[in-house]
């Protein structure tokens, strides 16, 4: 057994106590050899909002190897070995250290924006003021245009003028010194400021399948209580179960030696490493029924053994790692933290003796519940992740928008069904592939679906954006203003406002009856014309032009006699207003003075003046109504404008 120094346990110890009391655990025996030190550190665990708690729970779990996991439960149940546990994963030590002093590592919770350490894509807004009043000129003009700034892929910053300055890893503060110091920019006082913006869009997507590793390899170790399969390989350190019975009764627990060979009592050594499960129990019986007259043998196997496989490549952290008997290709991915997003998901191959004898395809497992490509391991096999192959963005109205690496997919058609397929809201007329063109920019594709554009072939790099249907009503009314059910509703052919507001039941108390507005799209967003119906002569007389003749995208209004119709009126009046051409009047009317309603009316053909008092709700108590002034303008010539008055 490996021993360790005690400042190794002292580190272990440092986050097992925070562990025990973020579980709710009761410490018992072991915790007594906890130092005092790490009192300090568990009090700042206790400090750490609920997200942090969790954070550094499930960073302990996810990175801890199963023999230190195994020491955990020893020593809580009070007969474990602090020096048993072993030193912690450098990489885990310092996660641990940095969630016990108190580093935000949830999600919810984020660093100060000062102490945030520059990344390549952050985005920066940088300030320049002239250390001499009237310095600057064109170059601080150009430096102050550019803001905000963003960091490019290697972490650089590029200023109009100034060579790339590198600001990765660096907070906010130590990137305003490296930025002020540089030759150009010391004549004007530099401010940074970091922009913490979340990415959005295609930026936002992740390669699919890699958060597959983000849980505990221990959620995904083998399970040893199954029955061991026919195909398991025999090998050194395997126990195998003997029961004899018939004119003899007798039970052996034999273990494969380091040769390979079991002693059986009365037969001697049977040499089984290599074979199968199933070949060593037809060896066996064959040599128990040859050797032992009158005797039956039933054989399992008991406690399996472990081996030494290799995981390589592209993964979080390459290595020999002991694994169980049973263990596959995903298992030895799991303990190896799993695939980078540089390492490929579809072309891991299992590599024995020099050569490959597996391939496995993780979007089989991922996509279509396919397990037959994870090929169970023997000892001295090595798992290999080569570098991701061509990949494709599928973004907009599908099921599964990611970053896919492409293998035997061609065209659009093969890239929707690897996203999942189209949602219900995705337009299939008007999507778009962009690719990048070699040593020129990019290129973009429209591509219509229903037209044969699924075959469209497709290659490394190319963006597929598929976007939502456009936001019109097509077959329908919408009813809308002071009624009980508000809505869309379904236009037939020769439907009109009576169908739609049949019974007086269906408008709220207070409505205006005798006038209704409708507003009418001619030509969708380009030409609408807007106009009025009497609801009460529709229904006394359904059969006259007074019950209007609905046409889909209607939208009718019913309005409040007291809470005024500015509201939905105005925006009518303006989309009237941008049909009009230059000098051309505007189609708008007025009514004032003693009626209920007073404002402005969208000008209707064939507008009486009966109808416009109707629209302005009709006259008040106190108008006089046997007089009224009509004030009607007109422009000549493009020069002026008369006025005549109407009584």
């Amino acid at each position: 057994m490996t021993r360790f120094s005690p400042q190794s346990i002292r580190r272990f110890f440092s986050c097992f106590a925070a562990l025990i009391i973020a579980l709710g655990l009761r410490p018992n025996a072991a915790m007594a050899q906890i130092p005092i030190p790490v009192q300090e550190q568990v009090r700042l665990f206790n400090s750490m909002s609920p997200a942090q708690q969790q954070s550094l729970i499930r960073e302990l779990q996810r990175s801890l190897p199963p023999a230190q996991r195994e020491a955990i439960l020893g020593l809580l149940q009070g007969d474990g070995n602090p020096e048993d546990i072993g030193d912690l994963d450098p990489d885990a030590e310092a996660a641990f250290r940095e969630a016990l002093e108190g580093q935000p590592l949830g999600d919810g919770d984020r660093l100060d924006p000062r102490e945030q350490r520059l990344r390549p894509g952050d985005t920066l807004a940088i300030q320049f003021e002239p250390s001499v009043e009237g310095q600057g000129g064109p170059f601080l003009e150009r430096l102050e245009e550019g803001n905000p700034y963003q960091l490019d892929t290697s972490g650089m910053l590029y200023l109009p003028g100034v060579p790339a300055i590198p600001l990765a890893g660096l907070n906010v503060d130590e990137a305003t010194v490296r930025v002020q110091v540089e030759p150009a920019l010391r004549p004007f006082t530099v401010i940074v400021t970091f922009l913490p913006l979340e990415p959005v869009g295609v930026e936002a997507l992740e390669g699919f399948g890699y958060d597959l590793f983000e849980r505990t390899a221990r959620a995904f170790a083998p399970d040893t209580d199954i029955p061991v399969p026919v195909t398991y390989v025999i090998g050194p350190g395997d126990t195998v179960n003997i029961q004899l019975f018939g004119s003899q009764n007798a039970e052996y627990f034999l273990t494969v030696s380091r040769e390979g060979t079991i002693n059986f009592p009365e037969i001697g050594p049977v040499n089984v490493s290599g074979l199968s499960f199933g070949e060593m129990r037809d060896t066996l019986n064959q040599r128990v029924t040859e050797q032992m007259i009158g005797v039956r043998a039933s054989i399992t196997l008991g406690e399996l053994r472990s081996i030494r496989v290799f995981v390589l490549g592209d993964v979080e952290r390459p290595g020999s790692y002991s694994v169980s008997g049973l263990a596959t290709m995903t298992n030895a991915l799991y303990v190896s933290g799993g695939v980078k997003p540089i390492g490929s998901l579809r072309a891991v191959e299992l590599r024995r003796d020099g050569a490959t004898v597996s391939t496995l395809d993780l979007y089989d497992l991922l996509l279509r519940g396919d397990t037959r490509g994870d090929a169970r391991l023997q000892a001295g096999d090595a798992v290999f992740v080569p570098p991701v192959g061509p990949t494709v963005t599928v973004a907009g109205e599908v099921r599964r928008p990611a970053i896919y690496e492409v293998k035997s997919e061609e065209s659009v058609a093969d890239l929707i069904s690897l996203a999942g397929g189209l949602k219900a809201s995705a337009n299939r007329t008007a999507v778009k592939l962009e690719r990048v063109v070699s040593n020129r920019g990019t290129s973009v594709q429209d591509i219509d679906l229903a037209a044969g554009g699924q075959r469209t072939a497709v290659r490394d790099g190319d963006v597929l954006r598929v976007p939502t249907n456009l936001d019109q009503i097509e077959n329908s009314v919408r009813l809308a203003g002071n009624v009980f059910q508000p809505g869309l509703y379904q236009w037939r052919q020769g439907m009109r406002l009576g169908d739609l507001l049949p019974a007086s039941e269906l408008v709220k108390p207070f409505s205006d009856v005798n006038y209704v507005l409708i507003r009418r799209e001619i030509a969708a967003n380009v030409d609408v014309q807007v106009v009025s119906a009497d609801l009460q002569a529709a229904w006394q007389r359904p059969d006259s032009p007074a019950n209007v003749l609905l046409q889909p995208r209607d939208s009718v209004y019913v309005f409040h006699l007291e809470t005024g119709r500015q509201e939905i009126i105005q925006p009518l009046i303006e989309e009237l207003e941008a049909q009009v051409g230059t000098n051309e009047p505007l189609p708008v009317v007025r009514v004032g003075g003693q009626v209920r309603a007073p404002g402005e009316y969208p000008l209707e053909p064939g507008m009486r003046v009966s109808q416009l008092l109707r629209a302005g709700g009709g006259l008040s108590e106190a108008a006089y109504a046997r007089d009224a002034e009509l004030a009607r303008y007109s422009v000549v010539d493009g020069e002026y404008r008369e006025t005549e008055l109407i009584t």
